[in-house]
């Protein structure tokens, strides 16, 4: 089984991400409100996902790489944003992950398990 890691929403080093893409290590965290990002596309949610799922999104964040050579130097990493409701807490969710093969109310799921 894969690690993944469950972080804070105040851990949004997108670096780390990367190097756990690089790597194949999973990861579920809660996005920033202030985070910059592209929708790249939005996806159907499947009839068979719990229907706490809002909207499900693969979005695209630019990393900057402060170790090249080039002053501008950038990378671009895709990830999934999941929209969630809570209906015990009343409340909205977004999580990133890498994780794209994972039913998308298991992603809500794992990130639970840290409360």
């Amino acid at each position: 089984m894969p690690k993944i890691f469950i972080f804070d929403k105040g851990h949004n080093d997108y670096k780390a991400f990367k190097t756990f893409t690089e790597n194949k290590t999973g990861f579920v965290t809660r996005i920033k409100d202030n985070a910059v990002y592209a929708t790249v596309q939005t996806n159907a949610i499947e009839d068979h996902v719990y229907s706490g799922v809002l909207q499900v999104e693969i979005i695209e964040i630019t990393v900057k790489d402060t170790s090249a050579q080039s002053v501008d130097a950038s990378r671009k990493l895709k990830l999934r944003k999941v929209r969630f409701y809570d209906r015990v807490l009343k409340l909205e969710f977004e999580f990133l992950t890498k994780l794209f093969e994972m039913r998308t109310d298991l992603v809500a799921d794992i990130y639970k398990l840290r409360w």
